[in-house]
């Protein structure tokens, strides 16, 4: 638990005991942020220094499509850069998977790394590994239809200029005009996606 240059240790190591030995810390932010402020070896020692027998699972992808996913998800939190300028957002050591891996190696003894692609072609196999890992026992849930919504085509490109238009947010404080609540419309065109999708 951090909040800016403070790291609240004490509070980290409170929470995980109550949550039991075999708790599970899910959280993008501890291999680095894509883009803003970022202190990833930081971030790696404070984890090591608070749990240093964690077991670490990491799951990787590959360059082109990590990228594509950054933008969608850029642009869903406010964003409005092009994605041709994407890269000059975008804080480099986030995508050098290497250094990653070899910075979480380094510091912990059990680290399993599984592709993104494994998760979406064979669930039940990466599921298992994770189990095997872990030494304790997942199973799928039996309703899977749950879908994250990601917008992307002529509709990414629509909240991206509304964006910079109207939208507020981290990563636009100086919109042309800002309204009240325009992140609603991402939630709109997500809302659309799906009904076309249900309608299919």
């Amino acid at each position: 638990m951090a909040l800016g240059n403070v790291f609240f240790a004490d509070a980290f190591r409170a929470a995980l005991r109550e949550f039991g030995p075999k708790s599970i810390v899910s959280f993008e932010a501890l291999v680095g942020m894509p883009w803003g402020h970022s202190d990833p070896i930081r971030t790696a020692d404070r984890l090591r220094d608070v749990v240093p027998d964690a077991e670490i699972l990491i799951v990787t992808r590959d360059e082109v499509a990590l990228t594509r996913s950054l933008y969608s998800q850029y642009v869903h939190e406010g964003g409005w850069v092009q994605f041709d300028d994407f890269g000059q957002v975008l804080n480099a050591e986030y995508l050098d998977i290497e250094s990653t891996l070899e910075r979480f190696r380094s510091r912990f003894e059990r680290v399993l790394v599984l592709d993104h692609s494994l998760l979406i072609e064979d669930p039940e196999e990466a599921l298992r590994r994770i189990s095997e890992f872990a030494g304790i026992h997942l199973s799928l849930p039996p309703n899977r239809r749950h879908e994250n919504v990601s917008l992307n085509g002529w509709r990414l490109e629509l909240l991206r200029r509304w964006n910079k238009i109207f939208r507020e947010s981290e990563l636009n404080p100086s919109p042309w005009v800002s309204i009240p609540y325009a992140g609603a419309m991402r939630t709109l065109l997500q809302r659309r996606v799906q009904f076309t999708r249900r309608r299919a």
